[in-house]
C-alpha cells in the first residue's frame, strides 16, 4: 500500500492506494517521507512490478514494486493511461528502453518521462544545472567587480 495526498478539491487529505490496482503504464514518483528530496520515478508494469531506471551502475529493468516501495515513502501519481490501449502503448515503449544505462543525462525522471511525454525531460536535473549556472553567474559578476580579489 502507498500513501498520496490527495488534490485540493478534497482537502489534501491523505489517501491510501494499492500499487497492484494502478493500471499499467501508471507514472509515479517516490518521494522521501518529509516529501522532498530526491525523487524517484518508476512506471508500473502490472501487478507487483514497475519499470524503473534505479540509478548509476543499472539500467533500465523491471523490478518488484514492493522492493521499489521497500523504504518509507510519499508517492505521487504524476499520469495515469486513459485508457487500456493508451497503458499498452506505454508498457510497449517501456519495453523498448529495457537495458538502457542509466546516465546523469538519462536518469528515472528522463526514462518515465519519455515513456509517457516522447521527451525524456528531469526536473531534478535541470534544477541542479540552474543551481550551478546561477553560482557561476554570481562568481563571474563578482570576479568582473573585483569582489572576489583574494580568488
Amino acid at each position: 500500500m502507498l500513501t498520496q495526498r490527495s488534490g485540493p478539491q478534497s482537502g489534501g487529505a491523505l489517501q491510501t492506494i494499492d500499487p497492484n490496482a494502478l493500471p499499467p503504464g501508471t507514472w509515479l514518483r517516490r518521494w522521501p517521507p518529509v516529501g522532498y528530496g530526491v525523487a524517484h520515478d518508476f512506471i508500473v508494469a502490472s501487478a507487483g512490478w514497475a519499470f524503473e531506471n534505479a540509478g548509476p551502475g543499472s539500467t533500465v529493468r523491471v523490478w518488484p514494486t514492493s522492493e521499489i516501495l521497500r523504504r518509507p515513502a510519499r508517492v505521487q501519481i504524476i499520469d495515469v493511461p486513459q485508457s487500456w490501449t493508451h497503458a499498452v502503448g506505454r508498457v510497449q515503449v517501456a519495453e523498448q528502453k529495457l537495458g538502457r544505462p542509466w546516465q546523469w543525462t538519462y536518469n528515472c525522471q528522463d526514462f518515465a518521462s519519455e515513456v509517457v511525454t516522447g521527451i525524456p525531460q528531469s526536473f531534478q536535473r535541470d534544477a541542479v544545472h540552474a543551481a550551478l549556472l546561477l553560482v557561476a553567474l554570481v562568481w563571474v559578476g563578482g570576479k568582473a567587480s573585483g569582489s572576489f580579489e583574494s580568488f
